[in-house]
């Protein structure tokens, strides 16, 4: 009776392992058919359906990491539409991103009316906060695929660099590129393109901080 007990207890715990497994291989596949979905979207340049379906995969299979830097960065993309519609014309962050041309920007505000700047504010300040909802959720999935991957996928930490940037988080975002340049396995040219950046990040508070004091300075 012993050895049938034994025995029988066996059988559940491999039925339960197998059930279990069946269980997870079928979330797995049904996780993966979203993210299928999500990246047809794309294709078609529907980023809010995209990320919809990039949410279900993630209902489906939470534990999948990959699924997770992937939506993450379509939040950032998300992020980036409104981003780019406040910084094409007038806001600051662009400027040196695309070419360090602050001082372009500068000269385009110059030439415009008192009601004219007062309207690009406005609605650079509206697309702004758009914006900032997005990058605020993708970092927040990139913290996540953070804590499941460690330090072993140096993209993690790049991605949130990059957003860190489009937030004004700058000291934020040289910190998680310096995180990329202590890889070992991170190529040469790589590796100076994210020196590049860093040096263009302080640059750049730089620009700002003496804008800032001439600024204080003409207003006396």
């Amino acid at each position: 009776m012993k050895y049938l007990i034994g025995v029988l207890l066996l059988c559940v715990i491999a039925v339960g392992c197998k059930t279990t497994e069946s269980v997870e291989y079928t979330k797995a596949v049904e996780a993966f058919k979203e993210v299928k979905k999500g990246d047809e979207a794309v294709k078609k340049g529907d980023m809010d359906t995209a990320i919809k379906h990039y949410e279900k995969a993630l209902e489906i299979a939470p534990e999948a990491p990959k699924h997770r830097f992937a939506y993450a960065q379509l939040l950032y993309w998300k992020g980036l539409t409104y981003a780019q519609d406040s910084h094409r014309k007038w806001a600051r962050t662009e400027g040196w991103v695309l070419d360090d041309k602050i001082n372009e920007w500068q000269k385009t505000q110059a030439g415009l009316s008192e009601a004219e700047k007062q309207l690009m504010l406005e609605t650079s300040a509206k697309w702004r906060r758009e914006g900032l909802i997005y990058f605020t959720k993708s970092i927040r999935e990139l913290e996540l695929c953070d804590a499941a991957w460690d330090y072993a996928v140096e993209a993690v930490p790049y991605a949130k660099g990059i957003v860190f940037v489009f937030m004004d988080k700058f000291d934020e975002a040289v910190k998680e590129f310096n995180r990329v340049l202590e890889s070992q396995r991170v190529r040469d040219d790589i590796r100076e393109k994210i020196r590049n950046i860093i040096k263009h990040i302080r640059k750049y508070q730089q620009d700002l901080a003496n804008q800032g004091r001439s600024t204080d300075t003409s207003g006396q």
